[in-house]
């Protein structure tokens, strides 16, 4: 299937969309550097009893490794571990909305990241639609307040950002390289060994113990849904797809979870909010077809014989309820 690694990260991103909306409501019985490190302590678990009967591998194979690919898959899992901490721990000195508006600028900064290091090339293609998902994130954002917190705050954020996009365009490097099974594996065992010291230090007050059956649920769903499924699919598809691209669908998330949120508080989206949304729709769009193909559907219908038909029917539409003499 040629389309099937836009897919996978469709599905990805759809997965991430989840993270926020549950997150907060699990802050309230225990720590989001628990939440954090249960979500990969128990996908650690999880991944070989899924991955070894699909990949048709031993649970050996999976530490058949050398030591220079235990430094490579310790780097990849610490730039997705200290992004996630600075990020979320970066709410104690800055506005939500604020830490949001700035990390969602990540498509821009990982293209450039891309060229650089890994030597993707930069596309006409690529810098629209990059273009157009900032224009949606400033619409989304333009009637919140972004004022308040502390410079740490910022930095905190800014930092979060960089090592996002640095694990995405380091997670391509990498697939090109290693098996992806092996890979993800070793980037949630490194993640919890990483995490554990974070929730010693900074997670205690509100204990694991302290979630509910309710919470469990929850912390299940945000494992399965939000950690297995996504990061094992970046994981495979990075070496199909472009970072570029990759970043521009998994913007996605953040319209799917606004999505989610005015569903569950039963509220009606602002007009700015869902222009962004659609100016996001739209640069994820712009990233898988080209402007040749998105905008070729007269030759299509010359094709097929039904670009005369379309044409008729609209003078015929036109001439009926528009132009009466």
């Amino acid at each position: 299937m040629k389309n099937k690694p836009v897919l996978l990260v469709l599905i990805a991103s759809l997965g991430f969309s989840f993270n926020p909306v549950i997150t907060k409501i699990l802050s309230d019985e225990i720590s989001i550097n628990g939440i954090l490190f249960l979500r990969f302590l128990l996908v650690t678990i999880l991944f070989p009893l899924v991955a070894i009967p699909l990949s048709g591998h031993t649970l050996k194979s999976f530490f058949a490794i050398k030591p220079k690919q235990l430094m490579v898959f310790f780097l990849l899992s610490f730039l997705l571990v200290a992004n996630m901490l600075l990020f979320f721990n970066a709410f104690y000195f800055i506005n939500v909305n604020r830490a949001l508006f700035i990390h969602l600028m990540y498509p821009v900064v990982a293209i450039i990241l891309a060229h650089i290091f890994i030597k993707e090339p930069v596309t006409k293609q690529d810098l629209i639609a990059a273009s157009v998902s900032f224009l949606g994130i400033v619409a989304i954002f333009w009637n919140t307040s972004l004022k308040g917190g502390k410079i740490l705050g910022d930095i905190m954020v800014i930092l979060s950002l960089i090592l996002w996009c640095s694990y995405m365009v380091f997670n391509r490097y990498t697939s090109l390289r290693e098996i992806h099974y092996r890979q993800t594996f070793w980037l949630f065992l490194f993640g919890t060994l990483l995490l554990f010291p974070s929730y010693l230090l900074f997670g205690i007050g509100q204990p694991i113990s302290n979630i509910s059956m309710n919470g469990i649920f929850l912390i299940l769903i945000i494992v399965i849904f939000s950690t297995l499924i996504p990061y094992s699919i970046l994981s495979y598809v990075s070496r199909h797809i472009k970072t570029s691209t990759t970043g521009l669908l998994l913007l996605l998330s953040q319209v799917i979870s606004i999505s989610l949120s005015f569903i569950i508080l039963k509220e009606t989206p602002a007009a700015n909010v869902i222009i962004g949304g659609v100016l996001i729709i739209f640069s994820a769009v712009i990233s898988i077809y080209s402007f040749d193909k998105l905008f070729s559907f007269r030759k299509y219908l010359k094709a097929k014989n039904l670009y005369r038909g379309f044409v008729k029917a609209i003078d015929i539409i036109y001439r009926k309820f528009v132009y009466r003499k």
